[in-house]
């Protein structure tokens, strides 16, 4: 799987044993995600735990299954009985940065919410949290960035904050 999309540029430079140094030899990489759908959450702290949601259709709630795909629902059937119209998340990033990364290969018409949920601070303060969501193999994102500040544990450990990124249809 992907992990973030983007370009990037590998440098090599190699040195013999008489410290000689060669020319840099440089290598670019374009990652574009190979699904219609590629929904992509990283976060700027080392201890927070953020978690990416999408719910199918317009009258979806969090957490219900089969409509939510998250880390408890990472690959849940939607719509027909081919998985191409299935999301799927790549990883529970729990311990900072992400990513954390939804894929659909090949979407059923519809409406599809992308949420954030603020899962556990683990002693980060204040996290700005960025949502990329890529359409159709193009590598220009759509992006959401939102600063999102903890609340105070509740007795269940959901929900706690969230927040609405995008809807996609």
């Amino acid at each position: 799987f992907l992990d973030i999309a983007g370009e990037y540029e590998v440098q090599l430079v190699v040195e013999n044993d008489q410290e000689i140094r060669s020319a840099p030899g440089v290598w670019r990489v374009n990652a574009i995600p190979d699904d219609a759908i590629h929904v992509e959450l990283t976060w700027n702290t080392s201890s927070s735990d953020l978690d990416l949601h999408m719910l199918d259709g317009a009258g979806a709630e969090f957490f219900d299954q089969p409509s939510d795909c998250c880390y408890c629902n990472p690959g849940p059937s939607w719509g027909s009985s081919a998985t191409s119209d299935d999301p799927r998340l790549d990883l529970d990033d729990q311990y900072g940065y992400g990513p954390e990364n939804i894929n659909v290969e090949s979407p059923a018409d519809g409406q599809y919410s992308v949420m954030v949920q603020f899962y556990d601070d683990n002693g980060d303060a204040v996290v700005t949290a960025t949502v990329r969501i890529y359409t159709l193999k193009d590598p220009t994102p759509a992006f959401t960035a939102s600063t999102l500040k903890p609340l105070p544990q509740w007795s269940s450990p959901r929900p706690r904050s969230m927040l609405r990124a995008a809807d996609i249809s």
